[in-house]
């Protein structure tokens, strides 16, 4: 399992709706940022579940099928904390959340089943607003976002020449009400 050659870098997320990202974007827009700050392209706010690395396609079929029989109980996390990392990484971070880190633990389960490496540091969910920040300010009064989780995605992380940006390749649970308007 993850071979380093051909292949595409993958992570499993939590994309946002339309309203979820507006008000990420409005909270956003209250810090003060420096220059060279580089903030994640609003479509491109998620948070991350596990982050795969490069994957064949080979093994991407593998882990496509493992996930399918993950279930998500529908629920919502609350983003509370605003934070710039050592590392210059701006985020917010939500509430402690025992049905999110079910989910986290879930769909680790599932990997494992297969034999892929899982990151043994503790999880540290998060949504990454900007990178390069390391000076920014964030706004007095915490953010107060609101999350309904209904699905996961499996998304292809597209470095090249330019800047990252996501692609969902897949969305599970598979069933119709899957959440309208979810973006990336």
């Amino acid at each position: 399992m993850q071979n380093a050659g051909p292949g595409r870098r993958l992570f499993i997320g939590i994309t946002a709706t339309q309203a979820e990202l507006a008000a990420v974007a409005a909270y956003r827009d209250r810090w003060t940022w420096p220059a060279g700050a580089r903030l994640t392209p609003l479509d491109d706010v998620h948070l991350t579940l596990h982050f795969l690395g490069t994957v064949s396609s080979a093994d991407e079929a593998l882990v496509r099928a493992e996930l399918a029989p993950v279930r998500v109980p529908p629920m919502q996390f609350h983003l509370v904390r605003a934070e710039v990392w050592p590392s210059g990484v701006a985020v917010l971070r939500p509430m402690e959340d025992e049905q999110l880190r079910s989910l986290h633990a879930d769909v680790g389960e599932a990997l494992s089943r297969i034999g892929w490496p899982i990151e043994q540091r503790p999880w540290k969910p998060h949504v990454t607003l900007a990178r390069d920040a390391r000076d920014a300010t964030w706004p007095a009064d915490p953010p107060a976002i609101v999350w309904e989780v209904s699905t996961f995605s499996l998304v292809w992380s597209r470095g090249g020449s330019g800047p990252t940006r996501y692609q969902v390749l897949d969305r599970w649970p598979h069933q119709a009400h899957a959440r309208a308007g979810a973006t990336m």
